[in-house]
């Protein structure tokens, strides 16, 4: 009888440890989910209000930033204070223009990008381009609300309001850079295409007149026109990938 009454002591006995392990374990496992999801909320955060890591997929930005570097950017806005408003941003810094038309997507193609470009840093971000190839991207801001300018010969002249001379962008811009223009034919007509050449153009109130750095091959304000300031949604301030170059932007 003893005997009996020990193996049932001890049966119980076991079968509470192994209850409390399941439970210290779903505790646990409980904690680590939470954990999770508030450093998801966090990024989530960081990079839309502060700071955004970006990958570039092209060379429109050559040679000042090539095709598969990484940027940081600061997310701006139309109502935000001063170092977050798109009015802070100064002729010559990088800033991200977001589509015209942005696609549609399902929950599930929202939440999918979410959760992989949160991951990965933004370095993977499914679901990126639109099936009309409207996407956002990265691009010089070069003419601002009431500049009047024209381009020749790939580089932009700008007349401020109120100034009686024209300047090149190079000498009005904050930032130092260069650009790019491959040797054309002899007689290779600058106005078609990416265009060279353009006439003069007066840029209304909340307008922007925006450059890739790469200015034979690239789609910017000579073909789509100015671009509205509720569209300037960042400004990049850092490139930080290939680590070997990492430099400030602006």
């Amino acid at each position: 009888m003893a005997l009996y009454d020990m193996l049932s002591f001890m049966e119980v006995t076991s079968y509470d440890f192994a209850f409390s392990r399941r439970k210290v374990l779903k505790q646990k496992i409980f904690l680590i989910a939470c954990i999770f999801i508030l450093v998801l909320i966090g990024l989530q955060l960081l990079f839309r209000f502060i700071i955004c890591p970006v990958s570039v997929s092209s060379s429109s930005m050559a040679p000042g930033v090539e095709k598969n570097a990484a940027l940081f950017i600061i997310p701006l806005g139309t109502g935000r204070p001063d170092f977050f408003n798109v009015k802070s941003v100064k002729r010559g810094e990088i800033v991200r223009i977001a589509s015209a038309f942005p696609p549609e997507k399902s929950f599930f193609q929202k939440s999918a990008r979410f959760i992989v470009s949160m991951l990965t840093f933004r370095r993977i971000r499914p679901f990126y381009r639109s099936e009309s190839g409207a996407e956002e991207g990265l691009f010089r801001l070069i003419g601002l609300p009431g500049d009047t300018l024209y381009m020749d010969d790939y580089i932009a002249y700008i007349k401020e309001r109120g100034s009686m001379h024209f300047l090149t962008e190079f000498e009005l811009s904050s930032s130092d850079y260069n650009v790019k223009t491959d040797i054309l034919p002899e007689a290779w007509d600058t106005s078609m295409g990416a265009q060279g050449k353009t006439g003069e153009l007066v840029l209304k109130a909340g307008e922007y007149f925006v450059l890739c750095d790469n200015r034979v091959s690239a789609f910017d304000s000579r073909l789509a026109g100015p671009v509205s300031e509720r569209r300037i949604t960042g400004k990049a301030i850092v490139c930080y990938y290939p680590f070997g170059n990492i430099k400030r932007l602006f």
